[in-house]
C-alpha cells in the first residue's frame, strides 16, 4: 500500500512540475484522495492478493529456474491481466465517472496498458522470481511498485 501511495505522489508531483494532464487544476484535497485509493488498491489488491497469490504458487511449484518460469509465466498471465483490469475499471470509478465509463476505460486502453505493463513487469518479476527468496518476493514487488506507480 505504502509503495502504491507513494508512487502515485511521485508521479503527480512531476506531473505538477510538468503541467501534464491537467495537474495545475487538482486541488490538494484530491490529490490527497487520490493517493489514499491509489494506496487503498495497491494494499488489498496487490499487497493481499498479492500476497495471497505468491504464497501458492510458491507452494505448488516450489523449486529451482523451471519452477521459477513457471510461477513467472502463471503471474503474468493470470494475476497480473486481472489487477490490471480492475485497476482500470476502479480509476474512472474513482474520479466519480461511473460504470459506463468505467467499462468504455478498460475497453479501450486495458490491452495497451497490458503491453506497457508487461514490458516493465516482466523483467521485474522474472528477477524477483529468479534472485529473490520466496519470503522476500512481494517486498521486491513493492519496490518496483513504486517505479511502476511513478
Amino acid at each position: 500500500a505504502a509503495a502504491a501511495g507513494l508512487g502515485d505522489a511521485v508521479a503527480q508531483g512531476v506531473s505538477w512540475a510538468l503541467g501534464v494532464h491537467g495537474s495545475s487544476e487538482l486541488d490538494w484535497s484530491a490529490r490527497l484522495v487520490r493517493c489514499g485509493c491509489v494506496a487503498s488498491f495497491g494494499g488489498l489488491a496487490v499487497g493481499c492478493g498479492g500476497e495471497v497469490w505468491w504464497r501458492a504458487l510458491s507452494r505448488y511449484f516450489p523449486g529451482g529456474t523451471y519452477e521459477a518460469g513457471l510461477r513467472f509465466t502463471l503471474d503474468q498471465a493470470v494475476f497480473a491481466p486481472v489487477v490490471l483490469g480492475l485497476a482500470a475499471a476502479a480509476w474512472p470509478l474513482v474520479e466519480g465517472r461511473g460504470v459506463s465509463a468505467a467499462r468504455a476505460h478498460v475497453d479501450s486502453d486495458w490491452y495497451h496498458m497490458l503491453g506497457k505493463m508487461w514490458t516493465f513487469w516482466g523483467g521485474a518479476s522474472a528477477a524477483s522470481y529468479l534472485l529473490a527468496p520466496p519470503q522476500w518476493q512481494p517486498s521486491a514487488a513493492a519496490a518496483a511498485a513504486v517505479l511502476w506507480s511513478a
